[in-house]
């Protein structure tokens, strides 16, 4: 070879999944709890879908008797699939621009249909609360790693792109094992009923057609948090919670500021009170969390129970980010509860995530 060749290689193209799956945990049958012919031969009958919904947004979930919840975000613009074409690759050249920009829209896309997922889960926490007055522990967290694809193969149902040796929860699907080993144990497997996966996927509707900005990321860190919060890592939890409080703060503030912009002079007259400069400095560094609290407690924008939870939070959050100083279960918990309420106001949508932690040492 010459100095003046050029090496080239083909890259071959990846096809995106056309679903993405996560199994219920802890294991859950989904409608009826079968009975001992059913679990003799659990290939039959207990992978059959038991109820689905296709949303207002293109999304469509399955869910599964034996707990898999199967995603279809096809029709959905925002999370749809993006294939990857093969292409040529040149050595000491960067890849085409093109494939470059649909990777970083595919990865987009990936992250997006994962936090619908994570909001599914946190609707199914508060459908469990809400439908049979049942809380669960909530451990999982769906990423793009974690995440499988359901198919059907001559009628046989498979789990594909799980990879057991990472996670145990995946272990458990992949493994597929006789599902007597859940019911032999009485309470190993929660049953959950139609009624409870019908008002998930009521609540997930409200979520994804809501106008209020940013309400599906904001309930997937409420999600995230009480995983944290279960898993003891308090400081977390509140982190993550005040995020959402202070996100809503910022609305209130802006719908607040956006009130005040105009005066009354007359009959069918206004006068500008709020100019462009004078909106820029409104919503700069100096207007804080703090200083957004209490003018609007002041105003009577903001309830005062709710006033004081947020501002208990807050010096939690500022404490811990600059001291390091210590967050309590109880204190951590408060702030997740304060952010359920505080959204609650702001978008009618009620959130009841689950709250627990076990007591081990």
């Amino acid at each position: 070879m010459t100095p003046d060749e050029t090496i080239r290689w083909e890259v071959p193209g990846t096809l995106a999944s056309k679903n993405l799956s996560y199994f219920q945990m802890p294991p859950a049958w989904i409608g009826p709890t079968p009975n001992a012919t059913e679990l003799a031969n659990p290939k039959k009958g207990l992978d059959i879908v038991v109820c689905d919904r296709t949303f207002s947004v293109g999304v469509r979930i399955c869910a599964h008797r034996d707990g898999v919840f199967q995603f279809d975000f096809r029709g959905w613009p925002e999370g749809c699939p993006i294939d990857i074409p093969s292409y040529t690759a040149e050595r000491n050249k960067p890849v085409p621009p093109h494939i470059t920009a649909l990777q970083a829209k595919a990865a987009q896309h990936r992250h997006k249909c994962a936090v619908v997922m994570n909001a599914h889960l946190a609707c199914m926490s508060t459908a469990l609360s809400k439908v049979q007055r049942h809380g669960v522990w909530i451990r999982q967290v769906i990423t793009p790693s974690s995440y499988f694809t359901t198919d059907w193969v001559n009628g046989v149902r498979q789990l594909r792109g799980v990879v057991a040796t990472y996670d145990p929860v995946l272990a458990y699907v992949a493994a597929n094992v006789g599902f007597q080993q859940d019911i032999c144990k009485e309470r190993t497997r929660v049953p959950i009923h139609i009624e409870t996966v019908k008002y998930s996927f009521d609540l997930l509707e409200s979520i994804l057609t809501s106008p209020l900005a940013d309400l599906l990321l904001m309930t997937q860190l409420l999600y995230v948090a009480a995983v944290n919060y279960a898993q003891h890592d308090f400081p977390t939890a509140l982190t993550l919670a005040w995020t959402v409080c202070e996100k809503l703060l910022r609305i209130r503030w802006d719908a607040y500021i956006e009130e005040k912009s105009y005066a009354s002079t007359g009959t069918d007259q206004r006068t500008k009170l709020i100019n462009s400069d004078r909106r820029k400095t409104l919503a700069g560094l100096d207007y804080t969390a703090s200083v957004m609290s209490e003018v609007l407690a002041l105003a009577g924008k903001l309830n005062h129970e709710t006033y004081l939870r947020l501002t208990k939070a807050r010096r939690g959050r500022n404490g811990w980010l600059h001291d390091f100083t210590p967050i309590s279960d109880r204190t951590a918990a408060e702030c997740v509860q304060t952010a359920q309420t505080f959204l609650q106001e702001a978008s009618g949508v009620e959130l009841l995530i689950s709250l627990s932690h076990s007591s081990r040492l």
